[in-house]
């Protein structure tokens, strides 16, 4: 459905197809209210583990979209999306609210605010494109990822596509990696990023900044200001030849006052309408750690129908610190 499909431009193709399948529920009186989501059956292989274990990290996310027209050719629209995910041996659920704005949009131009996708997630979206695994360099503060509290534009401009947003703060915000766990709240932030399509070629860039406050260690032996900063430099590129995809992404900045530096290139290949093979390398270095991290991913995909595909993936730490990790899936959208 092409309005729902207007508001996942920014999701990977694997989460926009949750949406695109959204079925209208209730028309009239100036009112349309669709209903979409998907349901993922994900077994885990060795996840964090060496013992061969099977971990099952299924999930499930509805969403919910209300338009109507305010004006000639001028929408107000509302979209809320929830995950729901295993969160431990006991079987209990974990729940994620992953959007809840109010919108209003024309033919080419969109404001929304609420809790909304940043502006260089369509940047990312160059490589982020297995079902499994993946997209590990694309490292972004939560203003340009995915947060509350945001303003976001969004413009259509022929084959340009611009985003801006702008947070006024108050969300939880955390650094984790090679045992150092930094948390913190989010004081302002922003963040832009550009898009040209042309032909089957794609490339884009964007810039994102933010500064947190209350920010603490909770492990790890960093010394870190109360006032940390972040910010995200990304350029990125595409290119579609027949059924190959080809993508690239480099990307540097810090998270939390650490610095980082990394890049990621992606491919996938339609072998049939049914059968799509990806893959992905990424190296990324933060100056809190002695080593580079170095990952190669792929993964099978085969499509039933529209509705119902099935996955295997694979990950590998070059490095040798860690196991390989494999998932097993199959998604039912609706």
């Amino acid at each position: 459905m092409k309005k729902v499909s207007l508001l996942t431009a920014a999701i990977i193709a694997g989460l926009s197809a949750t949406a695109a399948n959204a079925a209208d529920v209730f028309k009239g009186d100036n009112l349309n209210l669709a209903v979409g989501g998907r349901a993922e059956a994900r077994a885990d292989f060795d996840k964090d583990t060496n013992d061969r274990t099977v971990a099952d990290n299924s999930r499930a996310r509805v969403n919910v979209l209300a338009t109507t027209e305010i004006a000639d050719g001028v929408q107000a629209k509302g979209f809320f999306e929830e995950e729901i995910n295993r969160s431990g041996a006991d079987d209990s659920a974990g729940y994620e609210n992953r959007y809840l704005y109010v919108g209003v949009a024309g033919e080419n131009n969109e404001l929304q605010y609420g809790k909304t996708d940043g502006s260089l997630g369509m940047i990312t979206d160059y490589t982020d494109i297995l079902d499994a695994f993946g997209g590990e360099a694309g490292n972004k503060t939560a203003t340009a990822d995915r947060t509350s509290n945001q303003l976001l534009y969004i413009g259509t401009f022929g084959g340009l596509k611009v985003k801006a947003n702008a947070n006024g703060g108050g969300a939880a915000d955390t650094f984790e990696k090679y045992g150092h766990v930094v948390k913190g709240t989010i004081d302002q932030g922003y963040g832009v990023a550009a898009q040209y399509q042309l032909g089957d070629l794609s490339f884009g860039a964007g810039y994102a900044y933010q500064k947190d406050k209350d920010v603490n260690v909770t492990a790890g032996g960093l010394t870190i200001s109360p006032n940390a900063e972040s910010q995200n430099v990304l350029v990125g590129a595409s290119y579609q030849l027949n059924d190959l995809y080809l993508g690239g992404l480099y990307t540097q900045g810090k998270l939390l006052d650490q610095d980082y530096k990394g890049f990621e290139v992606a491919s996938k290949y339609d072998i049939t309408d049914r059968i799509l093979l990806a893959a992905a390398f990424q190296q990324v270095k933060f100056d809190v750690a002695d080593e580079t991290d170095q990952t190669v991913a792929a993964n099978v995909h085969y499509k039933f129908t529209n509705a119902f595909t099935t996955y295997a993936g694979v990950s590998k730490d070059l490095n040798g610190d860690k196991d390989t990790i494999g998932r097993l899936g199959a998604i039912l959208t609706f």
